[in-house]
């Protein structure tokens, strides 16, 4: 859904005027057909329907246009017309405008900010709406759509507990009013499938997704670019299930309809699981080919400091570095940091990874003491806030007992490892379908850049 458009500017956005009479529409009506070619992949006629609706004197009906024409902006990826859109609507948002619909642009507003990567400008926004929307009782589907939101912001924040309990509150307000066939349902069911894979719940997200094409093809047909998106989050259990070949065909799909529907940011996603695969075969030269081209794709997009370079960058340098070109892995590496800071600042999870992943580099070229040394800073970060009980502490564990083992340190070897086997005996417990050997191997230094929202 999210073709691009050519750039306009603000001025003239908000100031063409449709040449068609439509006093026979209301301004509602005029707002439900805009939302409707979002949905048809109509960005164009969105565009046209909203900037005539900007031109009704009423500012709670100018607000929900700007805010149609802020979601316009967001998936046709035109993020440079978005700062100027909320300087509007924050000014109309000082008109009496009813709180239901003023919590509707502060929708718009959040997601923006969320795809922006201004993550905690993003919780705030979607948090003012979602309180709005549950103390008036106006909407409740629209009470889902924040809740919703605040779960996606969690998830890319790596706060996979909060994120599930967010979505699933959504989730329980969509069935409760037995609206599981729509258009919305399918997107929600496509978030909470993207939690469930980042917490390894691999059965549990491929139902959802597979849930989730099944509503999409009802609402939206076959080449719309909501299925592609779904199918490439679906490559991602392929590749956990080491399908690779269902996941390359599937992810290929994706990608011809993406082209078809000149969503660049979709190709990106599709570029880069293809980089995943071509990095699980063994082909590193395609690995890196793919992932350059993720990446121009968001630097043009996005600018060259958005959290989504770091995904591409990581795997790059992890498919360099298992190439043996460790020197080029590791300024890839540090290319990713230096976006990891930008936007999470020190001591996140994602900075934890990334010297985590630095440090293997270190060990694959034989230097064991700098290796030791940034798997030391790793766990000081992962000690203090990541959950004690995942694959990812798991591999951590063995990491350190690798390591120490080589420099001769054999009873702290003996300590890590007798951590990482009570990790994974615990996991083995909850899932039948984690085995010791796919906790080891090379795909547990992928990050968690694989899924579209």
């Amino acid at each position: 859904m999210k073709t691009s458009i050519t750039h306009i500017s603000i001025l003239l956005l908000l100031c063409i005027l449709s040449s068609i009479e439509s006093s026979a529409q209301s301004s509602t009506k005029l707002l439900n057909s805009g939302l409707k070619a979002i949905q048809d992949d109509d960005l164009q006629k969105a565009n046209k329907i909203y900037s005539e609706v900007y031109e009704n004197d009423t500012a709670a009906i100018k607000i929900q246009a700007i805010a149609g024409l802020l979601k316009v902006a967001i998936y046709s990826s035109e993020m440079s017309t978005g700062d100027s859109l909320i300087m509007i609507g924050d000014q109309l948002s000082q008109s009496e405008i009813p709180s239901n619909i003023l919590a509707t642009y502060r929708l718009a507003q959040g997601e923006y900010y969320r795809v922006a990567s201004n993550f905690s400008k993003a919780i705030e926004t979607f948090k003012i709406a979602e309180s709005s929307l549950r103390q008036t009782h106006k909407n409740e589907l629209a009470h889902a759509d924040a809740l919703q939101y605040i779960g996606l912001v969690y998830e890319q924040t790596s706060a996979f507990d909060s994120s599930l309990y967010y979505i699933n509150l959504a989730k329980d307000i969509y069935e409760s009013k037995i609206d599981t066939s729509s258009f919305k349902y399918g997107q929600l069911c496509n978030s909470l499938g993207s939690v469930h894979l980042r917490l390894n719940h691999f059965k549990e997200a491929k139902l959802l997704y597979q849930k989730a094409i099944r509503i999409l093809l009802a609402t939206q047909g076959r080449k719309s670019s909501d299925i592609a998106m779904v199918m490439g989050n679906l490559a991602a259990i392929y590749r956990a299930e080491g399908n690779n070949q269902k996941g390359i065909e599937i992810t290929k799909e994706a990608l011809k309809i993406n082209i078809l529907n000149k969503d660049r940011n979709g190709q990106s996603y599709n570029y880069y699981s293809l980089g995943v695969f071509s990095l699980l075969q063994g082909d590193y030269g395609r690995t890196k080919d793919y992932m350059q081209a993720c990446i121009d794709i968001r630097k043009k997009l996005y600018g060259d400091q958005h959290s989504m370079l770091i995904g591409p960058y990581e795997v790059a340098a992890i498919g360099l570095d298992e190439a043996g070109q460790f020197q080029e892995s590791r300024v890839y590496f540090n290319k990713a940091r230096k976006v990891i800071l930008s936007n999470f600042g020190h001591s996140s999870i994602r900075e934890g990874y990334n010297l985590e992943n630095v440090a293997l580099s270190f060990q694959n070229s034989g230097e064991l003491d700098s290796a030791l040394v940034y798997l030391q800073k790793s766990n000081s970060i992962f000690s203090a806030g990541q959950a004690k009980r995942t694959i990812e502490m798991s591999n951590h564990y063995f990491s350190l007992a690798s390591i120490h083992y080589m420099l001769g340190h054999y009873n702290k070897a003996s300590d890590f490892l007798q951590h990482s086997n009570q990790i994974l005996e615990h996991l083995l417990s909850l899932f039948a379908q984690v085995t010791a050997s796919s906790c080891k191997e090379k795909n547990s230094r992928l990050g968690h850049d694989f899924t579209q929202q």
